[in-house]
């Protein structure tokens, strides 16, 4: 008998669910982080996971992340209004290499 995938959601300790809840999560934290730094370094950063008090980042390329690096303090500050990033105390990122290196 095949399950629909509703049930498989409703389960929190399905893997499934606990996929489908941490991409929501994600995507909610996304929302946040680009809506208050709508610019150009903004656009170029993608929140990937959100510990006790380390927001991750992923960087478009190395250009965008040395000026995220030298805008990291600004950024903190300016997170920190929100109640979802009120504990940050560092922010660590990484370039996307994948897209950097993905074949013409």
């Amino acid at each position: 008998m095949a399950k629909k995938i509703e049930q498989f959601l409703q389960k929190r300790t399905s893997p499934l669910a606990s996929i489908y809840h941490k991409v929501d999560e994600l995507n909610h934290l996304n929302k946040i982080f680009h809506a208050i730094y709508n610019n150009d370094l903004g656009k170029q950063c993608y929140v990937v996971d959100l510990t006790a008090k380390t927001l991750h980042l992923i960087v478009t390329t190395s250009a965008w992340a040395t000026k995220l690096r030298f805008s990291i303090p600004d950024i903190i500050k300016i997170l920190k209004t929100q109640p979802e990033f009120n504990n940050i105390c560092k922010i660590k990122y990484k370039i996307d290499n994948f897209k950097a290196k993905a074949p013409d």
